[in-house]
C-alpha cells in the first residue's frame, strides 16, 4: 500500500526485526520488493531513487517533546522502516549502509564536513557511504547518500579528477581534490561551483578499519544537542520531478526540481473565524486598558491559532510524507514559529 510512493503501515505488519525478512521489509518500504537482486549498478540507482522517494530527510524526533536519536541499527529499522519514519543523515545513510551490506554490496560509512556559511564545519556533522562490490562496474567505486537534504538522485561515479557528472533529476556534481588534499563534492549553483562537502582522501575499496554507525553516535549527538536541527522542523522528500520540503510551518513544492518553479503555501497563516468567540472584543476607536477577560481572550486566541497550526502541519506530513498521526501526536512547533525564516531556506 502506498501514498505518494510511500509505504503505509498496513504492509510491513508482522516484521521480524531481527530475522531474514529485514531486507524484504525495507525493499517493500521503498517500493522495490520485486527487483532482482544481483548487485548491479542499475539497482544500487534504483534503490538510492526509490528511498529519496519514499524515505524523508526529516528531524521530528527532535520537535515531539525533547526526542532524542539512536543509531543502534535494531531501532533505526523499527523507525524507519516499521513506522515509515524519516531521519537525517545518520539515520537514512546508516540504514542503508545496513540493507546494501545485507544485499552483498561493500558499503563504506564516510565521516564528511558539511559547507555552511562561507566555510567548512569544523566537526564531520554528516556521514556519506563509498559503495563498490557492482558486479557489473568492477573496481569502480560509487559515492551514494540518501541524507543531506537534497542530494544526487543517483549514485556518482567515485572519480576525483573534477568531472562533471550529471544525474537523472538535473543536478550537476563533480568531486575534486582541495589544496588540502582532501576530496570535495561540489555543485553547479546560480552559474558557479560551490563546495557542499569535505572528506579524508583514504583508499575506500577496502573496509580494513572501516568504522561502524555506533562510532558516529558523538556527531550525531553534537548534531542533535543545539544546532539548525534544533531549531525548526524539516521535512524534505525528492523524485526526479518534484521536490516537497517541509521548514517548520511553510510547506513548499519545487518542479521541476531543479531550477524549478516554487509553490509556497505558509500553514501557520490563520483563518478569520479563529478569532471569533474567544472574548478579545473591544469597543473600535476607544482606549482601553487590558482587562483580565481581554488578556485571557488574546491567550485563547493564540492557543487556538496554534492547535490549528499545529493540525495544519501534522495533516501535510500525512498527505506528502506518509507520517502517521501517531507519529505527531506531540508534535511541537514553538521552537519552529520563533526561528529565522531564513533556517532550511536553501532547501
Amino acid at each position: 500500500i502506498h501514498v505518494h510512493g510511500v509505504m503505509t503501515s498496513a504492509a510491513a505488519e508482522g516484521v521480524d526485526r531481527d530475522g531474514s525478512h529485514r531486507l524484504e521489509a525495507y525493499l517493500a518500504r521503498i517500493g522495490l520488493e520485486h527487483v532482482e537482486r544481483r548487485c548491479s549498478f542499475p539497482l544500487l540507482a534504483a534503490i538510492v531513487e526509490a528511498h529519496l522517494a519514499s524515505v524523508p530527510f526529516e528531524n521530528l524526533e527532535l520537535h515531539r517533546g525533547g526526542g532524542s536519536v539512536s543509531l543502534d541499527e535494531t531501532a533505526l529499522f523499527d523507525k524507519l522502516v516499521l513506522r515509515r519514519r524519516g531521519g537525517f543523515c545518520f539515520e537514512v545513510n546508516g540504514l542503508l549502509h545496513a540493507m546494501l551490506g545485507e544485499l552483498g554490496y561493500q558499503s563504506r560509512l564516510v565521516p564528511a564536513f558539511v559547507f555552511a556559511n562561507g566555510g567548512f564545519r569544523p566537526v564531520p556533522t554528516h556521514v556519506l557511504l563509498v559503495v563498490g562490490g557492482v558486479s557489473d562496474r568492477p573496481g569502480d567505486l560509487f559515492l551514494v547518500d540518501v541524507g543531506f537534504g537534497e542530494p544526487a538522485l543517483e549514485p556518482l561515479l567515485y572519480a576525483t579528477d573534477g568531472a562533471e557528472q550529471c544525474t537523472c533529476e538535473g543536478l550537476r556534481s563533480r568531486l575534486c581534490i582541495s589544496e588540502g588534499g582532501d576530496v570535495v563534492l561540489e555543485w553547479f549553483q546560480e552559474g558557479d561551483w560551490a563546495p557542499r562537502l569535505r572528506w579524508a582522501d583514504e583508499d575506500y575499496g577496502t573496509l580494513k578499519g572501516a568504522p561502524d554507525l555506533a562510532s558516529f553516535q558523538q556527531y550525531c549527538d553534537q548534531v542533535t544537542a543545539k544546532s539548525i536541527f534544533t531549531e525548526k522542523l524539516i521535512m524534505t522528500r525528492l523524485t526526479r520531478h518534484e521536490k516537497v520540503t517541509l521548514a517548520g510551518t511553510v510547506l513548499k513544492t519545487t518542479s521541476p526540481r531543479v531550477g524549478g518553479t516554487k509553490s509556497i503555501l505558509d500553514l501557520s497563516a490563520h483563518e478569520p473565524d479563529e478569532d471569533k468567540g474567544n472574548g478579545a472584543s473591544g469597543v473600535e476607536g476607544e482606549a482601553q486598558p487590558p482587562s483580565n477577560e481581554a488578556t485571557q481572550g488574546t491567550h485563547r486566541v493564540r492557543e487556538t491559532r496554534m492547535v490549528k497550526c499545529t493540525e495544519r502541519v501534522r495533516m501535510a506530513m500525512l498527505e506528502h510524507f506518509a507520517i502517521g498521526m501517531s507519529e505527531t501526536e506531540s508534535l511541537d512547533l514553538s521552537h519552529s514559529i520563533r526561528a529565522d525564516s531564513g533556517i532550511w531556506g536553501h532547501l
